[in-house]
């Protein structure tokens, strides 16, 4: 038994994954080869799922209608997470992260221009997003755990092999492309990887549950040998010197897994402790519903120019009338400044929602704001910042205190927040209060972006006025919402939703939308 373990401890936990990072080069043209290689050195920050799916819709502009990039980004956080823990124990090949991400975004971008096959691809990945491995599920145990590793590792080479399968499809001939889909339907070609990826999904939850099992038995047997140390119970047999120097050094090593566990739960509590709201979801959906080529009209503006270039803190507001698009426009606000602005800026966003009460209180709305911000700071941050914290919950005015406490002033700190109209007066107020604490604090660069109905402007003013302010009733928004009936109108009639025995009808009902949309 000790030989087999033994062999075990030697298999490297990346060998599938590096077999299908072989397999998968074998197949790439020397072009697509380069460009693989060029991910080299460059693991996937937290951007980069964001950066993707915007640059796939970006680079899919001739399609109508609402992009399909959103449809990934669950995935694409999933892999980004396992790319940015891959190389703390992968040592044979240090690149692999940074190969494995490079390898998903080149069959992407490979297989965008053939439609069908891409929007079932699409709807493929969005599928594989909700099963796939999140850090929350793994992070605490990933570091002491091979069988982990390895699960991890394995459920990402399927992966590759999957967009393997992407890239030799796109080499075939046009016909080959279209018979194949003929006489294997899309779904009956990708059933394997699906049942793969579904048994090792829960590999990865088997082997999460026994390194938690594992770890917690560790701490035990540490207790129970610190409390022989502490009663100085050691025998002096010399038959069992040997014993006791190898149980000394496994102890060791189980202290400094054990540590090494404890620092990452304590960030993990303070950071729920200042929040555990969901923010991304009300982004998700706001996000999914921009049309291509639409909603981009207030980062043209100088308004938002002039606040983006601002080397100080400084307040921008977009205001207008119920369904003028401010959510739509705030949430690709959010997109732009993730794949625009610096790499060393931190961004943070919450999006609320009339039809969901938590999402409605101030506390709620400041606390996952400094989540946000903290979330990439250094592990040792969060045991400084647990000596600070009482046991107490966090108020709001403590929150800002952290805020100012905690932030390196070297970094510039983005927030948006859509749809404070929709809480009660006592929480905008209490809100927009810690809001000008945080502006007004010295040397500390923040940028807020707010959108919501004109009353939250007559509501606020006294206590904080923006430095600049664009309305939905503007030219350039009126450009962008025409944009918007056009594509509308040219995709119901494609799709067969809006039909005509009068071709001209279309001009009129055109012409109707637009005089009646108003911002």
């Amino acid at each position: 038994m000790a030989l087999v373990l033994a062999s075990a401890a030697n298999v490297q936990p990346d060998t599938a994954l590096a077999q299908a990072l072989r397999d998968y080069e074998a197949v790439l043209s020397n072009d697509q080869r380069s460009r693989l290689h060029s991910h080299r050195g460059s693991v996937p920050n937290a951007a980069a799922a964001i950066n993707l799916t915007t640059e796939i819709d970006q680079e899919n502009n001739g399609r109508m209608g609402r992009g399909v990039g959103p449809r990934f980004i669950t995935f694409l956080e999933s892999l980004q997470q396992f790319s940015s823990v891959l190389d703390t124990f992968v040592s044979s090949n240090p690149q692999m992260a940074a190969l494995v991400w490079g390898g998903v975004k080149l069959a992407l971008l490979a297989v965008k221009n053939v439609t069908s096959y891409f929007d079932k691809l699409s709807m493929l990945f969005m599928s594989i997003g909700r099963t796939s491995p999140r850090f929350n599920q793994f992070g605490l145990l990933y570091s002491t755990s091979p069988g982990l590793q390895k699960a991890l590792c394995d459920y990402y080479a399927v992966i590759v092999h999957l967009c393997k399968h992407v890239i030799e499809f796109t080499q075939k001939p046009a016909f080959s492309q279209i018979s194949s889909a003929f006489l294997k339907p899309f779904d009956v070609e990708f059933a394997p990887f699906q049942g793969q990826l579904q048994s090792l999904s829960q590999a990865i939850r088997d082997e999460t549950s026994l390194a938690a099992n594992r770890a917690q038995e560790q701490e035990f047997q540490l207790q129970a040998f610190e409390r022989r140390e502490a009663s100085k119970e050691r025998s002096l047999l010399s038959v069992f010197r040997d014993r006791t120097a190898q149980e000394q050094e496994e102890t060791q090593r189980w202290r400094l897994d054990a540590k090494s566990r404890k620092l990452k739960e304590t960030r993990r509590t303070f950071l729920d402790a200042l929040s555990a709201y969901d923010h991304q979801t009300a982004w998700k959906q706001a996000r999914k519903q921009c049309l291509i080529g639409t909603s981009t009209w207030i980062q043209h503006t100088q308004s938002f120019i002039d606040w983006l270039r601002r080397s100080s803190s400084a307040s921008l507001w977009c205001t207008g009338k119920l369904g003028s698009g401010k959510t739509v426009s705030a949430a690709c606000v959010v997109t732009h400044l993730m794949t625009e602005v610096s790499s060393n800026d931190v961004i943070s966003f919450f999006f609320c929602r009339y039809d969901d009460p938590f999402s409605l209180k101030a506390r709620t709305i400041i606390g996952s704001l400094l989540r946000q911000l903290l979330n990439d700071l250094p592990v040792v941050t969060f045991v400084k910042l647990d000596q600070q914290a009482s046991d107490d919950i966090l108020d709001v005015d403590q929150i800002v205190d952290l805020f100012e406490s905690t932030l390196p002033r070297v970094r510039q700190y983005f927030i948006v927040v859509d749809g404070l109209d929709e809480c009660d007066e006592s929480e905008t107020k209490d809100f927009f209060k810690a809001i000008k604490r945080l502006l007004q604090i010295p040397e500390l660069r923040i940028k807020f972006y707010c959108s919501g109905r004109p009353n939250l402007v007559t509501l606020v003013s006294p206590r904080l006025r923006p430095d600049w302010h664009i309305m939905t009733d503007s030219t350039e928004a009126t450009t962008d919402i025409n944009h918007f009936i056009d594509i509308t109108l040219e995709q119901c009639l494609e799709d067969g939703d809006l039909r005509l025995g009068d071709p001209a009808l279309i001009l009129t009902i055109q012409n109707s939308l637009r005089r009646g949309a108003q911002g």
